[in-house]
């Protein structure tokens, strides 16, 4: 748990990315590492500053995670049209790139000291 960055009061953090990029699981990996419900802190952030975790990956990265999942709504073949349409943040925003091929813990750890940082 990171009581550290419960200190810096309510925060939302807005986990971003194409299909199959790993958002669901950093935001749960987030929420458990901080100790909050992921629906909870959600609704205690309404108010708060809102800063944006983009999870990265290569097309070939996506294109793999998407051919190997079982009964998801998102067909692989709408990659394309995803990858096109984003805008990246710009470096004037509030947001970090994270490689979305790290593991979920290492990912959690950045997350959370990038925010630590912004917020001491």
């Amino acid at each position: 748990m990171h009581d550290d960055l419960h200190s810096v009061g309510p925060l939302a953090v807005i986990v971003m990315g194409v299909s199959g990029s790993g958002k669901s699981t950093l935001g749960t990996a987030l929420a458990a590492a901080i100790d909050c419900p992921f629906m909870d802190r959600l609704r205690a952030a309404i108010a708060a500053p809102v800063d944006f975790v983009l999870m990265d990956a290569s097309p070939g990265e996506l294109l793999r995670r998407l051919t190997t999942r079982k009964h998801h709504y998102m067909p692989p073949s709408l990659l394309t049209s995803q990858l096109d349409t984003p805008e990246r943040p710009q470096a004037d925003e509030p947001a970090i790139a994270l490689d979305a091929t790290l593991p979920v813990a290492i990912l959690c750890e950045q997350a959370i000291a990038w925010l630590l940082k912004r917020f001491r």
